[in-house]
């Protein structure tokens, strides 16, 4: 079985070629490789090197180095990849090219860039009609108009969003827009519907017994309450996520509740740890949260949490 390592090497042997014939043999064997690793169930194969097989080439290496979270190696692929796709014509192979060239620069921090390429890839889902995609890319744009601040463009397109998740009856996509659409209210502080929404969305979690997601959506709620000032009702939510988190070993969230249940006990001048926090839970909390304070106060879990439990969850 094939595992990331071959697919490294595969890539750097397809470039070392020099003929058109072996590029396009070990093109094949790279997208052999992609198929067995479950990157995509369908067979794949190019008869000859042409911007099909150059663009499915750097496009795919750019999806590899995305998980491998090489952002600025994801994006340049990326971007090599689109001069082959633009010219085949495929508007669902170039949707998919400028959504990995726009989330890498999401992750690099390169917020204006993500923009431009999300509204590009935006521009092109229009043109396809798939509602999916439309609804994918409007709910990116909202994350990012979040990351800069400016929530009232955001809320413009989690709303157009919202109603498309409506239409399809896809409620695990619907239950992120609702929490999308509580971090807008919250960031234009309007807590009532940044609670109504996070209550929503933390329902069909629930309903459709998506525990995880469900948990993430109490670390959400609690933020509104904290907000409030509700802070007994931002405790007890903390701790009904933390006991899920603890059930599925999600070290990581287990160290974001940690911290901000470590923030309320500070901030009410509660001194003593709670039964609820173990050593072992505060140390967890020190390892991988307390060094990312800061960051994740300001809500940019993308810097201390890997691409899997962050932004590939966030933009689904």
């Amino acid at each position: 079985m094939a595992d990331a390592q071959d697919l490294d090497s595969l890539f750097g042997v397809f470039y070392l070629q020099n003929t058109d014939d072996a590029k396009t043999e070990k093109a094949n064997e790279i997208f052999k490789t992609l198929k067995s690793l479950d990157y995509f169930s369908e067979d794949v194969e190019c008869k000859k090197a042409d911007n099909f097989m150059y663009g499915n080439v750097y496009y795919w290496h750019g999806e590899v180095a995305f998980e491998e979270n090489n952002f600025q190696t994801a994006s340049k692929l990326g971007q090599k990849a689109l001069l082959y796709i633009e010219k085949i014509g495929d508007l669902f192979m170039l949707s998919d090219c400028l959504n990995l060239v726009a989330i890498s620069e999401f992750s690099l921090g390169n917020y204006q860039k993500a923009i431009d390429f999300f509204n590009q890839c935006y521009q092109i889902d229009l043109k396809t009609g798939d509602e999916s995609r439309i609804s994918s890319s409007l709910n990116f744009l909202a994350e990012v108009y979040l990351q800069i601040n400016r929530p009232q463009i955001a809320e413009k397109y989690i709303l157009q969003s919202i109603e498309i998740e409506k239409k399809l009856g896809r409620r695990a996509q619907l239950a992120i827009r609702y929490g999308r659409a509580s971090a807008v209210y919250l960031q234009l502080n309007d807590y009532p519907l940044a609670l109504d929404f996070a209550k929503r969305a933390c329902q069909l979690d629930s309903v459709d017994n998506r525990q995880e997601k469900m948990a993430v959506r109490l670390v959400q709620t609690s933020e509104v309450y904290m907000a409030m000032d509700s802070d007994s009702m931002a405790l007890k939510i903390l701790n009904n996520a933390l006991e899920i988190f603890e059930t599925t070993e999600n070290n990581k969230y287990i160290a974001v509740c940690c911290c901000k249940i470590a923030k309320l006990l500070f901030k009410t001048t509660i001194l003593t740890m709670p039964k609820t926090i173990t050593k072992n839970r505060w140390f967890c909390a020190v390892k991988w949260g307390l060094n990312r304070w800061n960051a994740m106060w300001n809500r940019d879990y993308t810097l201390f949490l890997n691409k899997k439990t962050a932004i590939r969850l966030l933009f689904i």
